[in-house]
């Protein structure tokens, strides 16, 4: 990825990068805040290096809402735009059959309320694949 940064901004990606003094959000020595947004949305994640080539996420916000998984990934977060409740629901059971998990935190929002789902093992490409075209508003990480 050492062009990472050079081909983001050929597609009109700005990107700063920010050093700030004091301790961190985390706790951890090794910590990064990225924070993205567009003209509806910021979401502002904070993860650390956990070593070996490892990061884990401690926490994200995303539309006010602040989520913290539970430790390394993968993880499956499920915004739910308008609270289609049915929704949540026909996706903890197609996720329970085929990415099994640990814990399942229900975050409730003004508008939105967001699901995260700390997985046991990771998921092939197919079964991320499966989940992102059956629920629109997911995030496989």
């Amino acid at each position: 990825m050492p062009r990472a940064v050079e081909l983001a901004r050929q597609r009109g990606i700005d990107i700063r990068f920010v050093e700030e003094e004091g301790p961190s959000p985390i706790h951890h020595p090794n910590t990064a805040v990225l924070e993205v947004e567009n003209d509806q949305h910021v979401v502002e994640l904070t993860a650390c290096s956990i070593g070996g080539g490892s990061i884990e996420i401690r926490q994200f916000v995303i539309d006010n809402i602040t989520v913290q998984p539970a430790g390394p990934l993968p993880i499956i977060v499920y915004i739910d735009r308008g609270k289609q409740h049915p929704n949540a629901v026909e996706l903890t059971g197609v996720v329970e059959k085929i990415a099994p998990f640990y814990r399942k935190q229900s975050l409730k929002g003004p508008v939105n309320d967001i699901y995260e789902f700390d997985i046991k093992n990771y998921m092939s490409a197919a079964t991320i694949q499966q989940i992102e075209k059956q629920f629109k508003d997911v995030i496989c990480l």
